[in-house]
């Protein structure tokens, strides 16, 4: 998110920068949730997709 803040001035990293300027405590906490479930949920599919691969071409006995 700072990444893109700092890049491009728009998107979840500029509306997290704006409701803390504003002291909108509700969208700040609502941004962050949503920026935790985003992780959670593609770093499940990644872990899912790792076992996946392993499974299926690692080499046995390894």
């Amino acid at each position: 998110m700072i990444a893109e803040w700092l890049a491009t001035g728009t998107g979840i990293g500029n509306l997290l920068n704006v409701s803390r300027g504003v002291l909108d405590f509700g969208m700040i906490w609502t941004v962050a949730v949503v920026a935790i479930a985003i992780a959670v949920l593609l770093n499940g599919l990644v872990v899912a997709l790792e076992r996946y691969v392993l499974h299926r071409y690692a080499l046995a006995g390894v």
